[in-house]
C-alpha cells in the first residue's frame, strides 16, 4: 500500500509492514502536518481523491459454481448493468447506429435493486445475484495514484534542501513506513552525486585541450590554476545572498571554469610573450595581469606586447 506525495517534489510513502490502510493514513497525516510546519517546505499535499463510501460486492463463488453461474458471467452482468457494454451497431438511414445495453436508472440505484439482478447460469436459467453473493458498505480510496502528488521547496531554498528536510521528518514517523522519490525528484537523487564528477571532468577536458594548444603540462596548469578561485567566489557570492543551490547554480560552477580559464589563458600568453622578450618571471606575470585587468575597468582593449623576432 502507498500514498503518493510530491509535485515539483516528487514521493512516495510507503507502507513497508503492511500495517494496514488506517495507520498509512496516520503516518500521512503526520507527514503533511511536520511539512507545513517545516520553513523549508512550502506546500506539501496529497494528489487524488479523499476516501468514499464504497460498495464491496463478495461473491460465494462455491455456491455460484453449484448453481452453474461462471465467475465471468457475474462480472459481465454486474459491469454492463453498472457501466454500459456495446452489443453490436447497425445500419439506420446510411449511418452506423451502436446498440448499447445498461441497467436501468431504478435497478441500480441500491445494493438491494443490485441483488436483483438475474445472470444465466450454463442451463440458460436466469439465477439473481442475490443467490450466491452479498453487498456491503465501507470506505476505501476513490483514486489510487502510483507517483503523484504536489509539493515544492518554500522561496530561498533548493529542492535538494527540500528532499533532504523531508528525508529528517520522514525518520520521524512510526516504524515501517518509508519515503521513496518518483518523477524528476528521483531523477535528481540519482543526478545529485554526479556533479563533482562533472565538474573534474570538465577540469581534465580543458586541461588536455590546453595541453593540445600549447603542447606543454606546465602552462595549462597555470591556467588552471584561477579556476579554484573563480568557483570560490562563486559559492561565497551565493552563499551571502541567500540563494539556492540548484542545478543552475552548477552549471554555472561548469561555466565559470571556461569563463576564467579565458580570461587566465591571456595572461599567461601576454606573461609568455613579456618573459620572451627577456622580462623576470615575476614581473612578466604582473605587467600581464594589469594589462589585461585595465581593459576591464576601462573597457579598452589591451594592446598585446610585441614578440621578438627569432
Amino acid at each position: 500500500m502507498a500514498r503518493n506525495l510530491g509535485f515539483f517534489l516528487r514521493l512516495r510513502l510507503q507502507d513497508l509492514t503492511g500495517q494496514g490502510h488506517d495507520a498509512l493514513l496516520q503516518a500521512r497525516t503526520r507527514l503533511l502536518d511536520a511539512a507545513k510546519a517545516s520553513p523549508v517546505i512550502d506546500y506539501l499535499m496529497e494528489d487524488g481523491l479523499a476516501d468514499a463510501p464504497q460498495i464491496n460486492v463478495s461473491i460465494d463463488r462455491e455456491k455460484a459454481e453449484a448453481l452453474g453461474v461462471s465467475f465471468d458471467v457475474i462480472s459481465s452482468a454486474l459491469s454492463s448493468a453498472l457501466g454500459s457494454e456495446q452489443i453490436n451497431e447497425f445500419a439506420n438511414q446510411g449511418r452506423m447506429q451502436r446498440v448499447i445495453v445498461q441497467a436501468d436508472g431504478s435497478s441500480r440505484q441500491t445494493p438491494e435493486a443490485l441483488l436483483r439482478l438475474q445472470v444465466p447460469n450454463r442451463q440458460n436459467r436466469l439465477v439473481p445475484l442475490e443467490a450466491f453473493s452479498r453487498f456491503e458498505w465501507q470506505v476505501g480510496p476513490l483514486q489510487i495514484a502510483r507517483y503523484n502528488g504536489s509539493g515544492d521547496a518554500a522561496p530561498g531554498y533548493s529542492t535538494g534542501q527540500a528532499m533532504e528536510e523531508l528525508k529528517n521528518i520522514a525518520r520521524q514517523l512510526p516504524a515501517g513506513f518509508s519515503l521513496e522519490w518518483a518523477g524528476l525528484s528521483l531523477q535528481e537523487q540519482q543526478a545529485s552525486d554526479q556533479v563533482p564528477l562533472l565538474v573534474g571532468l570538465s577540469l581534465v577536458v580543458v586541461l588536455l585541450v590546453l595541453v593540445a594548444l600549447y603542447e606543454s603540462w606546465t602552462i595549462p596548469f597555470a591556467v588552471l590554476l584561477i579556476v579554484p578561485v573563480g568557483m570560490f567566489g562563486a559559492v561565497a557570492a551565493v552563499t551571502i545572498m541567500g540563494m539556492p543551490n540548484d542545478v543552475y547554480f552548477k552549471v554555472g560552477l561548469i561555466t565559470i571554469i571556461g569563463l576564467s580559464a579565458k580570461n587566465a589563458i591571456l595572461i599567461v600568453e601576454f606573461a609568455k610573450a613579456l618573459h620572451a622578450q627577456g622580462a623576470p618571471l615575476a614581473q612578466a606575470a604582473a605587467q600581464a595581469a594589469r594589462l589585461r585587468f585595465r581593459p576591464v575597468i576601462s573597457k579598452r582593449p589591451a594592446k598585446s606586447p610585441s614578440r621578438s623576432q627569432p
